[in-house]
């Protein structure tokens, strides 16, 4: 089995996630930087419910 690359920011966002809920958290940077996989490794580390979301959707991009 690979081994999989953890980015040095995972483990400061599963930190953050765990504190207690003041503020929506938000991952933005270049297209192609990793914010998914960072995104996605978090949620798999923490306990607990994980709301995701991306402004990609296309259902977003209606103009309603």
């Amino acid at each position: 089995m690979a081994t999989v690359y953890r980015r040095p920011q995972c483990k400061t966002l599963i930190a953050r996630l765990q504190e207690p809920r003041r503020f929506i958290h938000v991952l933005a940077g270049p297209r192609q930087s990793g914010k998914t996989t960072i995104a996605r490794q978090a949620s798999e580390s923490i306990r607990g419910p994980v709301h995701y979301a991306t402004a990609d959707d296309p259902k977003l991009k209606s103009r309603a």
